[in-house]
């Protein structure tokens, strides 16, 4: 009897701890220089301290309510909120502008290498990754494209930025700019570049753009395009190698 009644009550004890557990999902840091931990949901709280580029975390798998801005915030051109994290068994939060469920990429990793190794910790995330080469009388361009199931261009914007190395100045651009198309000159441009930018180019006013960003000057150049498809779902991501 008593052996029944320790069961009844281990029993009892798993599936209350089965209804109060929350569902929890990884997410990575996409901030370069790391993402603070902090004491409470406000950004001014004590740091509690930095988790690294590319650390894992765990986060209550709840969906934002967008109908409300109350607890939104912003930092760096980027919209988010303040979530609670687990890291090493550490509680704390963080703004989840820079959290991303798509494996980030490694620094100086190729696109392929990236693609290959990112696929299966984060599925159904790449989409389609394929690669172009082209030779017009002397012009050698190759294309390198990836498509991310996302519809947030600051995730896309800092996942394409450490792949395919866009200045660290650039950062994400405000989308809350004014008439069709602005553009932002990397600050750290050099005397021999024709170009070294970032254009925005707003295409209508259902939240969709292009971002580019091109840098050439003789010999060649590369730009990186930033495009939504035809549903929205996903995020193109091409780069354009230019060599004269």
């Amino acid at each position: 009897m008593r052996l029944i009644q320790n069961k009844i009550f281990f029993l009892t004890l798993f599936i209350i701890g089965v209804v109060h557990a929350q569902p929890t999902k990884a997410y990575y840091i996409l901030a370069k220089n790391g993402l603070s931990l902090r004491n409470t949901a406000s950004l001014k709280s004590e740091r509690l301290f930095t988790i690294k580029y590319g650390e894992k975390v765990y986060v209550e798998d709840l969906e934002k309510d967008t109908s409300s801005k109350k607890n939104w915030l912003k930092a760096d051109n980027i919209s988010g909120v303040m979530v609670k994290v687990n890291y090493n068994n550490k509680e704390g939060y963080v703004f989840d502008g820079y959290l991303t469920d798509i494996a980030p990429p490694r620094v100086e990793e190729k696109v392929s290498d990236y693609v290959e190794r990112a696929r299966p910790s984060s599925p159904g995330k790449i989409v389609l990754f394929e690669t172009i080469t082209r030779d017009y009388d002397g012009y050698y361009l190759r294309e390198e494209t990836i498509f991310l199931k996302t519809d947030r261009w600051s995730e896309a914007f800092l996942l394409a930025k450490r792949l395919f190395n866009i200045p660290e100045k650039l950062g994400f651009p405000n989308l809350d700019f004014e008439g069709e198309t602005l553009i932002i000159t990397n600050p750290d441009k050099k005397e021999y570049s024709w170009s070294d930018e970032l254009e925005v180019t707003r295409k209508n006013e259902e939240n969709d753009f292009v971002i580019t960003y091109t840098i050439r000057s003789e010999g060649g150049g590369m730009s990186v395009k930033l495009e939504k498809d035809d549903n929205g779902e996903s995020i193109r991501i091409s780069r354009t190698g230019i060599a004269d």
